[in-house]
């Protein structure tokens, strides 16, 4: 296919004339008196162009010998379609849970969170040094125009104590233990990690990749050019290495961090992943040596290949649904854990004094990743490790949780004996976040 070439083409395209009454062609009648329809340059034009687009749109230039390049244009555009339409329709393509902080089952607010804490759903501190911060969910998130689409919330570091000299061993990383059943699929594969971010300094920041055994880590690096702007970030990641203690089960196969400040035993060159433990480069900014500081993300995606794709929209029964494979509760989703509420609360009657009260295991909304930690609080007072007696009015201490498991809460056992007949009640929290 090709442009018109004749020595009397025009050179530029000419101003179409005025739209006039759509019909059809026809030969003529010149017994009737009807003309044959005239073909113009306006209509050529039309058609010539709209076949060229057509090639370009599907990657091709056109070329004056080739005469199946409409058809080779009309093939690559299907196949683009099928590729954008199944890549819309892949559930989970992203292995990050909670990507999009929308989920906060343990609360919103966490102040001075020390290392190895969770906040947010499946976001936890990792800290060295003096540093300390309350970690939140806010509201802060970057515009529909920017973005393109709305965020809701992301999730806010602010710093309370600063660590305006970085030690050798100091850093400060959000981090996300990624299952490794569902690093399954990107395992040995390029990858790409995308994100929004506002962060407190311009400068470079650094994120990271560490295995289960943290014995082989990769840093990646990116660039803040606005501080307090909202700027989204597209990472290349090297496929993982097969050496080194990974996990594709049930347990870690991957810590995902993002640095705030990276002391030099944990530095290492970006791009490759290397034997050892670290988290950031020589280039990684202090974004911890000032009380003003505030360091927010959201919209992170992890996904095999090496172009990115918009962040993963999934609906709120998937997103609870996977955050709950690691942590559930009987409470409503938005109350915190120790609220004295009834609401959503197991209720068991005694049916003798055993203190271990079979019978009053629940199952779990989802099966859990593994066996989880079950705690109780009281419903009178928010108290962990307490039933309340309706009966007495009183609150008795559980001994433990037996017989829990992946679809079950198990069952209170009790340091006292209560009544036949007793009234029990309490709230619960299973627990089985990676570590």
């Amino acid at each position: 296919m090709h442009r018109i070439d004749h020595s009397t083409a025009a050179v530029g395209l000419p101003t179409p004339d005025p739209a006039g009454t759509p019909g059809y062609f026809t030969e003529g009648d010149p017994v009737g008196g009807t003309p044959a329809t005239i073909v113009t340059a306006d209509w050529a034009n039309a058609v010539q162009e709209e076949l060229i687009y057509t090639i370009t749109q599907g990657g091709l230039s056109p070329s004056k010998s080739d005469r199946t390049q409409l058809k080779q244009a009309i093939d690559a555009l299907i196949q683009t379609g099928i590729a954008t339409a199944l890549a819309a329709r892949q559930p989970s393509r992203n292995v990050v849970v909670n990507g999009a902080m929308r989920i906060a089952q343990m609360g919103a607010t966490f102040a001075a969170a020390a290392s190895g804490d969770y906040t947010l759903d499946q976001w936890r501190v990792r800290k060295s040094g003096a540093a300390v911060a309350t970690v939140s969910r806010d509201t802060d998130v970057p515009t529909v125009g920017a973005a393109g689409r709305l965020f809701a919330h992301s999730l806010k570091v602010d710093i309370t104590t600063a660590d305006a000299s970085i030690g050798a061993g100091d850093f400060f990383a959000i981090e996300q233990p990624i299952e490794g059943n569902n690093y399954l699929a990107l395992a040995q594969r390029a990858c790409v990690l995308s994100f929004w971010v506002k962060a407190p300094k311009t400068g470079t920041y650094c994120v990271y990749l560490n295995n289960s055994g943290r014995d082989r880590s990769l840093v990646g690096q990116y660039v803040i050019n606005a501080a307090n702007t909202w700027e989204r970030k597209e990472i290349t990641l090297a496929a993982s290495p097969s050496g080194g203690t990974w996990n594709y089960g049930n347990g870690v196969g991957v810590y995902l961090g993002f640095m705030l400040s990276c002391g030099s035993t944990f530095q290492n060159p970006a791009g490759a992943w290397a034997t050892g433990e670290f988290y950031g480069s020589s280039n990684q900014v202090n974004a911890t040596d000032d009380i003003a500081n505030d360091f927010f993300l959201t919209g992170v995606q992890l996904e095999a290949g090496s172009a990115a794709t918009e962040f993963e929209a999934q609906d709120i029964d998937t997103v609870i649904g996977r955050c709950q494979r690691y942590l559930q509760k009987s409470y409503n989703i938005d109350v915190d854990p120790g609220t004295n509420t009834a609401a959503g609360a197991t209720t068991f009657t005694a049916v003798d004094t055993d203190a271990n009260l079979f019978g009053a295991d629940r199952p779990l909304i989802v099966q859990m990743r593994g066996t989880p930690s079950v705690t109780c609080y009281s419903t009178d007072t928010g108290t962990a490790n307490r039933v309340y007696n309706t009966n007495t009015a009183g609150n008795q201490t559980v001994n433990n949780v037996a017989g829990a498991g992946q679809s079950s809460t198990g069952y209170p056992s009790l340091t006292t004996n209560p009544s036949a007949g007793d009234n029990l009640r309490w709230q619960w929290v299973a627990d089985a976040r990676l570590t």
